[in-house]
This record gives structure tokens, sequence and C-alpha cells, in this order.
């Protein structure tokens, strides 16, 4: 039989335990940044399960060559936005009305409970793209090069919107009495 008459040929089977893997290294990664953006357990929780899904249906696309973080986050991201414009266009609930409220953990002092509470309002006012940025470095950890790949922008405006974002905080903080230092050490959600 010749090739152009072979019958086609079933896509390649996926590696189970590598796709285990990866949801098991990055979903907290995930829950936590959409738990930022939101500030809701519920949708963080539904949007990094639709990452997930987004994912595998784009894992054609991947380039093997390309760390698979920026990517991820990227798909994220698009998520995120994609949910973010459907409840403005609906009319839902405002993303930020409700911030969850963090119980002290019996080893943390009164003041630095606060300064989570005082640092977690005040990221929730940044704009997206800057509370983007910011979560995606200090609390997910990626270098600039990654979070201008995930965001789709250039490295300079990685660190800019970094930068502009600590300087609000340090700002908006600094109004409450809290200091960096506190508020940083507290790290928040």
């Amino acid at each position: 039989m010749s090739a152009i008459n072979a019958p086609p040929q079933p896509p390649a089977r996926r590696d189970d335990s590598a796709d285990e893997e990866l949801v098991t290294l990055n979903y907290g990664r995930l829950y936590r940044w959409f738990l930022w953006l939101t500030n809701s357990p519920g949708d963080a929780a539904d949007l990094t399960q639709d990452t997930f899904v987004a994912l595998w249906e784009s894992m054609d696309r991947f380039r093997a060559e390309l760390p698979i973080t920026p990517w991820l986050f990227g798909i994220a991201r698009n998520v995120w936005r994609n949910h973010h414009s459907r409840r403005r266009v609906h009319g839902g609930e405002e993303l930020l009305e409700q911030l969850p409220d963090s119980a002290p953990q019996p080893e943390q002092t009164m003041l630095a409970q606060e300064a989570i509470e005082l640092l977690e309002r005040a990221v929730a006012e940044l704009t997206a793209d800057y509370r983007e940025a910011l979560v995606l470095r200090f609390w997910e950890e990626l270098g600039y090069d990654q979070i201008a790949q995930t965001l789709s922008i250039s490295e300079g405006l990685a660190r800019w919107r970094v930068h502009q974002a600590r300087n609000f905080l340090c700002a908006r903080l600094a109004k409450t009495g809290v200091v960096q230092e506190q508020a940083f050490r507290a790290g928040g959600k």
C-alpha cells in the first residue's frame, strides 16, 4: 500500500503522567494568581480549571524549546481577560466588590494580619495591567523576561509596570502607617 493510500494514523497518545505532573506543579501557582486577580476562591478555581482545558486544547501549538511557564500564564491571562470581559458585558458582580476575610493564624500578630489585609486591598486597587505584572513578579517569582512573554509586552514595559505597581503600593501602605517591610514580609494570600 502506498503512503498516499495509507489509512490515517491516530494522534499520538499523550503522556498522562507528564500531564499530571504539569498540573501538580502549576495548579497552585495559577490558582494563587487568579485569586489575586479576582479575590474570589470560586472564580479562581474555575479559571484555573479553564486554563488547563485551554492548555490541552492548544498543546499542538506549544514549542518545546521554549519554557512552559510564560506560555501557561499567557493562556491563563487570556482566560482571565475573557472571563473579566464577559462579566462586564453581562452586568455581573464587580470582581473586586468583596475581598475575602483572612482568618489570622495563631502565630500571627494582629499587626501582621492587618498588614496582609491592607496589602491585599492595595493590590486589588491596582489596574489589571499593573496587578498582573506585580503578582507574577513577587508571588509567582517570574523574571521580567517571563513576565514580558506572559503578558505579550516588552521586558522594559514589564519592569515599568512592576515598578509603578510597587510605587503605588508603597504610597498606599505608607498612608495607612504600614511600612513597606511589614507589608511585603506579610505576603498576603
